[in-house]
């Protein structure tokens, strides 16, 4: 089993300083923004960039006995990846490159097993 999301909400901040560009070394005059905003630090741009990815493996097993019992079993694998779960995507260690956060999602569970009876 599978799903893919494409074009999900995301947020980055278009003012974010570039270290090669900044002269003065206070963060501040790498930022491609400050000679038009000087008193804006940050500058968010929402957009729809991000992605996720989660593949699963699923198996159930059910039985009922003669005598009533009844149980089922289930185990899932699963593997879940995107750039942006959370709050992560308003927290990007580089605005100019979003595909460095892809990484497992935060609610990334690989193992699962389930199990319940009746009598």
């Amino acid at each position: 089993m599978g799903n893919k999301g494409n074009r999900l909400y995301s947020v980055r901040d278009i003012n974010q300083n570039v270290y090669n560009n900044d002269t003065e070394g206070d963060e501040l005059s790498g930022r491609p923004y400050i000679t038009k905003f000087p008193y804006l630090n940050y500058i968010d741009m929402l957009e729809n960039y991000d992605f996720s990815i989660y593949y699963s493996l699923q198996v159930t097993l059910k039985q009922q006995s003669t005598n009533g019992l009844f149980f089922v079993a289930g185990y899932t694998w699963a593997h879940s990846i995107d750039n942006g779960s959370s709050n992560r995507s308003a927290n990007v260690q580089n605005s100019y490159d979003i595909a460095a956060e892809r990484g497992d999602s935060d609610f990334d569970v690989r193992n699962r097993f389930t199990f319940a009876r009746h009598l």
